[in-house]
């Protein structure tokens, strides 16, 4: 059965079976806040291994490769579909399973082969000095050999930190590979231990690596979008109160439609993370008093809910 799921800016969208509603209405799953959009303007309808778009009779109609509609149609991988001044993109997975897959093949055969990695037996092309599937040294210089031997003799607490950078660096390419063949409880599974090992890190010492602050939350927020489990989006407040840092304006236009989406109604986590904002408030730039504004305003609007 194909998995479709919906572009729409940076974010995509699971589209399960049956039918999902967007518009301004904060009933609908997917809210833009758009004059040109109707309260209730499109609907798309999953059945089997169908999806279509229907216009509900909105003020400006709805239009599939630039094309108005006047009635329920059919889509295919790769349509594009108006709505307002927006644009959505849909996805068929099991395309871009099959056209990944093609492409793998027709690199391996165009690259020259020397043999395998001896520790995942993966094909290695000549010149390769490291396994692109398991990381192996397959041929280590001797600074590399210096390197392993001095870590012998280097602090306990810096070796395992690096070992944990390590282990978050291999879980997120494995939960990538989940998220892209749409097993996303496999990838909330994989995920779910080493971001929590990294929240409790930044609890206890108030500061995270940049790349790996940013890293978990990207990760929370692509899992908030693929499983609609609120105790991610309370993830993505606990991390930012931890580390008192404001979040990116992207990431704050993302949560006013993810919380309308998900009619998420715990204000509990995002006012923690404000009462740690206004510790440091008097030190924000013009552009920072506008971010801790809007994230005030996300907190409204989830107490309304």
């Amino acid at each position: 059965m194909a998995k479709y799921r919906l572009q729409y800016q940076a974010v995509d969208i699971k589209l399960g079976i049956g039918e999902f509603f967007v518009g301004r209405e904060s009933i609908c799953n997917l809210v833009l806040d758009d004059a040109l959009v109707s309260r209730k303007h499109a609907v798309f309808r999953v059945v089997g291994n169908i999806v279509e778009v229907e216009d509900l009779d909105s003020r400006n109609g709805v239009r599939v490769n630039g094309a108005k509609i006047d009635g329920p149609t059919q889509l295919k991988h790769g349509d594009r579909i108006s709505i307002g001044s927006h644009e959505l993109l849909l996805k068929d997975i099991s395309v871009q399973e099959q056209s990944a897959k093609t492409k793998d093949l027709r690199t391996m055969h165009t690259v020259e082969f020397a043999g395998t990695c001896r520790k995942c037996s993966e094909p290695i092309a000549y010149g390769t000095e490291q396994c692109p599937n398991c990381g192996e040294v397959l041929f280590p210089s001797a600074s590399q050999q210096v390197a392993e031997n001095n870590e012998k003799i280097r602090p306990v607490s810096e070796i395992e930190e690096e070992k944990t950078i390590s282990s978050i660096a291999l879980l997120t390419g494995i939960a990538d590979k989940a998220l892209s063949m749409g097993r996303y409880d496999e990838a909330d599974r994989i995920l779910s231990g080493v971001l929590n090992e990294i929240l409790e890190r930044a609890k206890k010492k108030r500061i995270l690596d940049n790349d790996e602050h940013n890293k978990a939350a990207e990760y929370s927020l692509l899992l908030i979008e693929a499983t609609y489990k609120p105790q991610w989006l309370d993830y993505l407040f606990q991390l930012y109160e931890a580390t008192r840092r404001l979040m990116p304006a992207e990431t704050i236009d993302s949560l006013y439609r993810i919380v309308n989406a998900l009619r998420y109604a715990n204000p509990a986590p995002i006012r923690a993370y404000l009462h740690e904002l206004k510790k440091i408030a008097n030190a924000y730039n013009a552009t920072e008093r506008f971010l801790f504004t809007r994230l005030q305003g996300l907190e409204q609007l989830i107490s309304s809910k």
